[in-house]
């Protein structure tokens, strides 16, 4: 399976929820894109969602802590490919567009190979996992 961003309506979002749900090998994260209108909230909300386990400061809700433990996801059992949906994903950083674009860039240029392969020989132990990405709303 590649990793990769998937557009997909309110139907399919569901859909992939369900199946998602359905399989013991998957860890499922969901977040709802009307709640996050600044990086802080962003990465406040992917914290909650993919249950990192780290205590951080205010200081620390910045893209490059972020960047670290997605990297990372030791808390997640191994085994298990990673589900993200971001639900309204239209309404994300309404005013934060370059955030947006920055945070997409940031699964297709970094997140995303990384899981696919680049982790092996860079992370002790590292494998590669399946990490598909789904943005419920209209296709850019």
């Amino acid at each position: 399976m590649k990793n990769r961003i998937v557009y997909v309506n309110k139907q399919e979002a569901d859909a992939v929820k369900a199946e998602a749900l359905g399989k013991e090998n998957v860890f499922f994260a969901e977040i709802d894109g009307r709640a996050i209108q600044t990086e802080a909230d962003y990465v406040r909300e992917m914290e909650a969602a993919m249950n990192c386990p780290y205590e951080k400061s205010d200081m620390y809700l910045k893209l490059g802590w972020y960047h670290d433990w997605i990297c990372e996801l030791l808390w997640l059992e191994e085994e298990k490919d990673v589900v993200l949906l971001m639900r309204d994903y239209d309404f994300m950083l309404v005013n934060e567009e370059k955030t947006k674009q920055h945070i997409i860039e940031d699964f297709e240029k970094i997140t995303l190979p990384w899981w696919e392969g680049e982790v092996i020989g860079r992370m002790v132990g590292g494998k590669p996992r399946g990490f598909m990405v789904y943005l419920e709303g209209k296709a850019p």
